[in-house]
């Protein structure tokens, strides 16, 4: 899908200019007999061609691949999420494979073991997994 470029959006961010860029695009599209946009994931795909830099999603693409659990897992689920955020064509497949790539060894092999298949239940799970080992005494 072509989106034309608007007129209007001059790289501003307030919340008027984006609502009326988005119903100048919306009622292009219809005017033009071309497909409305109706799901949100459409909708993400669409505005992200229209105001996203091309290299982004190449970037975040590329970190993703590279991205390890270096220290509690609730940050590598944020960074993941970010990153996810940036990349608008990842299936739900490839996606829960890298990021079970990323986990520690026993995190992800105890994910495997749970059978898990969607990504946000993994996610999920996986922040609820208490890291064992020896502790520090604080005395």
């Amino acid at each position: 899908m072509d989106v034309p470029k608007s007129e209007k959006f001059k790289g501003a961010r307030s919340t008027r200019d984006m609502a009326n860029v988005l119903w100048e695009i919306e009622s292009t599209d219809e005017k033009s007999g071309g497909n409305v946009i109706g799901t949100l994931e459409k909708f993400q795909r669409e505005l992200k061609k229209q105001f996203y830099p091309q290299y982004a999603e190449r970037e975040a693409l590329a970190k993703l691949h590279r991205l390890t659990q270096q220290g509690n897992v609730w940050e590598y689920v944020q960074t993941f999420n970010e990153l996810m955020l940036q990349i608008s064509d990842l299936s739900e497949k490839e996606a829960i494979h890298w990021f079970e790539d990323g986990l520690k060894p026993w995190e992800k092999h105890e994910l495997c073991r749970q059978g898990i298949t969607e990504l946000t239940i993994a996610m999920a799970e996986a922040k609820s997994f208490v890291e064992l080992g020896p502790t520090k005494d604080k005395f």
